[in-house]
This record gives structure tokens, sequence and C-alpha cells, in this order.
């Protein structure tokens, strides 16, 4: 998908007359066979329902209180069919094209995401017309189809600016290049840790697991998908997209507020919006249940599996536990008890980081004596 991104950004600089409605269409055909190489040929079908359950929604003449209710659920319908399909293993078709097989997911993490919020917009009247054309771009944007993710009311303001060749495009030249030099650290530091994770594998068992669970593998990750998203935004931002920030240096947060607020930022706000602020009917809102809620579906959300489920409900109830904190700490320990400890923020950061790194082991351990 980054070599896919990378032709988009060659295109629109040695080909501006690309730049325009019936040029962007073209390039987007072009571009489907490779996406349907990737995420297989359900993956323009699982779009096109997209569009017209969307599309349905927007010309829907009732009240609105009807069409969110509609809206509630389509949405419900799709994620109940999506874990149902993934939980069963069904969401890869396996076919035997000459002699070779080849497996194609009918599900994507980032496509169920669009669909949900696409649907969430639609219901709540921010879309007011769908445009094909618009929607299939949208839909192929190679630097958001695997993150950042943009919503499309975050989309359809910057059409214009995608569709004209004119258009200011941020900095050119040497400060554009300038950009990359942060992804090539992270790339450069990712390698060493790897470099190093080989290393490892000589030391004593305990101290292997305690380096691998709290320092190699998150930092891996981390700086992996950061350079993958951060390469993406830059990219984005010379075709004339502003994307949204991605990774901003999680790991150091004093508490998981800070955490989530700066790890796979455009993901987060999206679930963020769907369901710690809803009320579900109610008068009051239920922030305990809520955060139970939106980690458990986080985890589904990655994989309908023991690992992400216990994942996303120990996340869940860790964030619980920490709202509950924030609410009667001045009640528990006064500021001018938490004032005379020593070091309060470097401790309140390392016990956030050794939380985060933790549950990721603690979740494999349940799916190991579960799964």
């Amino acid at each position: 998908m980054l070599v896919l991104s990378i032709a988009w950004t060659l295109i629109f600089a040695g080909f501006p007359a690309i730049r325009r409605p019936k040029g962007l269409l073209s390039l987007t055909l072009a571009s489907l066979p490779i996406l349907c190489w990737l995420y297989g040929p359900a993956w323009v079908g699982l779009n096109v329902l997209a569009f017209l359950s969307a599309n349905h929604l927007v010309g829907f003449r009732g009240t609105s209180a009807a069409r969110w209710r509609r809206a509630c659920g389509l949405i419900l319908a799709v994620v109940l069919v999506s874990i149902i399909v993934q939980g069963f293993v069904l969401d890869r078709v396996e076919l035997s094209v000459y002699g070779r097989l080849w497996r194609w997911s009918l599900f994507d993490m980032f496509l169920l995401l669009r669909w949900v919020m696409l649907l969430w917009e639609a219901g709540a009247g921010k879309i007011r017309v769908l445009n094909a054309q618009q929607f299939l771009v949208w839909t192929a944007l190679p630097v958001t189809c695997v993150g950042p993710f943009l919503r499309y009311t975050h989309f359809l303001p910057q059409w214009d600016r995608l569709v004209e060749p004119r258009a200011t495009r941020g900095p050119s030249g040497l400060a554009w290049w300038r950009q990359f030099l942060p992804v090539a650290a992270f790339v450069a530091v990712a390698a060493g840790i790897h470099w190093l994770g080989v290393w490892v594998v000589q030391l004593p068992h305990g101290l292997r697991l305690c380096l691998n669970i709290f320092l190699l593998t998150p930092w891996n990750f981390l700086l992996v998908a950061a350079a993958v998203f951060r390469t993406q935004e830059i990219l984005g931002q010379r075709m004339g997209l502003d994307l949204p920030p991605s990774f901003d240096r999680p790991f150091g947060r004093p508490n998981l507020s800070d955490f989530w607020a700066n790890w796979n930022q455009s993901v987060t706000g999206v679930f963020r919006d769907l369901i710690f602020y809803n009320r579900w009917g109610c008068k009051k809102s239920y922030p305990y249940l809520n955060c139970l809620i939106l980690f458990t579906l986080v985890g589904l959300w990655h994989k309908p599996n023991y690992y992400w489920l216990s994942w996303g409900f120990l996340h869940g109830c860790g964030f619980a536990v920490f709202l509950w904190w924030r609410k009667h700490r001045d009640t528990i320990c006064p500021v001018a008890w938490r004032s005379r400890i020593p070091g309060r923020t470097i401790w309140s950061a390392a016990f956030t980081y050794v939380f985060v790194c933790a549950m990721w082991t603690v979740a494999a351990v349940i799916q190991k004596r579960f799964g």
C-alpha cells in the first residue's frame, strides 16, 4: 500500500493534469485492480454495499430521529456480521488458480471502520449529498486505506484542493524532503531494535522476557507504525490532503488518558466519538460502562478472538479505574499530600508504560490458556 501511495504522489507531481475530477477518477479506477489483488474482489462489493446503505440514509425522507434509528440498526448489523464472519474464520476465501492458492480477505479493519463511521455521519445528518465519484476516491485513497483514518466529512472540504492543479500543497523542494528525516530515524532505530532482539536470545530466559515485553516489542511496533503513518501523512500532504496525525510520542505519557490521546489518534478519535460520549438513550452518561464497551469493541475491531477480546476488556478496566481515581483523588489523596511525593510525574508515567506493555503479554497468556 505504501508503494501505491508513492506512485500516486509521483503521478500527482509529474502530471498536474491528473488533478481534475475525470483524471482523478481514471487514476482511482486504474488502482482498483491492485486494491482487489491486495484485499480481494469482496473489497469492491463491500464498498458498494457501504455506499448504498449510506446513500439510503442520506436520501431518507423521514424524521431525523427515524433516520438515526435506522442508522444505528445498520451499524449494529454491520458490526455483528463482521464479528460473526471473522470469529468463525470465514473472513478468508481460498481459491486455486493455475495450481496456486490465493487467500482473499472478506473484511478489512479499516474498511469496517470507514463503513461504520460513514453510516454514523449519514445518520446524524452530517452528509447532505453522497457523490459516487467522491466516495470512490475517498475509499481508494492509498494514503488512508491502512491509516491514518480520514472521515468522509473531513475529506469533502478538501475535495476542491485535491482536484485543483494550482492548489498549495505544503512545503516543496528540500523542505518537503526534510520531513522524512524523522521517518528515517524511526526506521533506523526499529532496525537496531530488531538486531538487538536477535542478540538477546542468548540472555537468560527471565531477562530476555522482560526486555521483549517492556522494551523491544512495544518500541519496535510503535516505531514501525509511526514511520508508516507519518510517511502516509507526508505523501497525502503532497497530494493536497491534510491527514490527521496518528502517533505523537505516546510512551512516557503521565496517564492512560494522555497515552490514548496520542496513540493512533485518528482511530482513537472515532471510537471516542462513537462510544465514549454516547448516552445510549439515557439522560446521563455512564463513563465506566462506556470504557468497557469502547475498549472491548476496539479489541474486537482488531480481531474477534480471545487475545484481542481480553486485551480490550483489560484496557477498559484500567481506563475505568483511572477515571475513578481522577474523580476521587482529591478526596483520597489531597493535592498537598500528592505534591510531597518526589518524582510523582515520573512514577505516573512509568506505571502507565508498564501497564500498557504488560497488557499485550497478559492477553497473550489468556489466549494461550483459553484460545
